[in-house]
């Protein structure tokens, strides 16, 4: 290999694919917050505004519920997620107890684009919701 250019060997350039390459070329974004006693009816909520210049791809979105009281823990925690970008929502899923979702299309945000994960309450209990969304940025 020539020295300085790892990917260039006789004529020869890497190939990467599009996963690969993000790990490359863009910057690792955890998007992540906590939010405690959320009551029946109500949600969680983190956001991200993508800076001037830069564009997220968001690959991932999870989260984790658990009643607030001891007492209500024995209950099932039903909750649905939303991904929205502005006032689309991409993407949407329920459970119980929690869930994470690897992407197969990663979800396409541009500079100055609020990117949001919505977690809502749809349990009789207080949660408390631990959520994220995971992707990466790159130049525009």
């Amino acid at each position: 290999m020539t020295r300085g250019y790892p990917d260039y060997e006789g004529g020869k350039s890497g190939v990467y694919l599009k996963p690969e390459w993000a790990t490359v070329e863009g910057i690792t974004k955890t998007i992540y917050g906590l939010a405690m006693n959320v009551a029946p009816g109500d949600y969680a909520l983190v956001s991200y505004t993508i800076p001037t210049g830069k564009r997220l791809f968001i690959t991932q979105a999870s989260c984790a519920v658990k009643a607030y009281d001891v007492e209500d823990r024995d209950n099932l925690s039903n909750h649905k997620m939303d991904v929205v970008v502005d006032s689309d929502v991409y993407w949407t899923q329920g459970g119980q107890g929690g869930l994470g979702m690897v992407l197969t299309q990663p979800i396409r945000a541009e500079a100055g684009s609020l990117a949001k994960l919505f977690t809502f309450n749809y349990s009789n209990h207080y949660l408390n919701i631990w959520e994220s969304l995971v992707g990466y940025e790159v130049d525009a």
